[in-house]
């Protein structure tokens, strides 16, 4: 049997599908005897088997798909439609709770922001102040030198509580960075666990 009698052979087999689906079965054997470089007197039977049993296979898978899409469909379809029902009359419930969970999950954030905002003005006050009082020191120096000692001490010291704050912030943060980054990842896959 050459290709072209394969070929109605296995147009007539498949006659009971929609069009659509001969044509595309039909066009792929065609495409893949052209590329194959198929004459008209090779024996294609050999090869592929006869016209009957792919059709029978082609009809087999057609039916697979046609119940898969009318499952999904059927029942399902009807489910995702009562589902948006429901989630519209949830939604005067649902948007406000979202709301609130998200106002909970970020208010950490902005605490813990803010706190650190202030030591860090804290700190770079504490350090001008210091350097502004060891200046004040350094120029009275010469009508009372204690005056001059008392303030350049206090400015030291004041720059190094500065300091030692500054060291305090930037470890605070990047721990209280890393405690809110991994409470979040852990809140996420616990919600991600839920959905599946």
């Amino acid at each position: 049997m050459n290709k072209n009698q394969f070929i109605e052979e296995l147009r007539n087999k498949l006659k009971r599908l929609p069009q659509r689906e001969i044509d595309n079965a039909i066009s792929y054997y065609i495409e893949y005897f052209e590329d194959a470089s198929v004459g008209d007197d090779v024996n294609v039977v050999s090869e592929f088997g006869s016209p009957s049993s792919i059709a029978s296979q082609i009809l087999a898978d057609y039916a697979i798909k046609d119940n898969k899409e009318s499952r999904k469909f059927g029942k399902s379809g009807i489910s995702s439609i009562w589902f948006i029902v429901l989630a519209i009359l949830a939604s005067p419930i649902a948007l406000p709770l979202a709301l609130s969970m998200i106002i909970l999950l970020f208010v950490p954030v902005i605490v813990i922001g803010a706190v650190t905002f202030a030591f860090v003005v804290t700190t770079v006050a504490l350090i001008f102040s210091g350097f502004a009082i060891s200046v004040a020191g350094i120029s009275v120096i010469l009508s009372d030198f204690s005056t001059t000692i008392l303030f350049v001490g206090t400015g030291i010291v004041l720059i190094g509580v500065g300091l030692l704050f500054l060291v305090m912030v930037l470890f605070l943060a990047s721990k209280s960075i890393k405690l809110i980054s991994s409470t979040c990842s852990k809140l996420l896959n616990k919600f991600n666990k839920r959905e599946i």
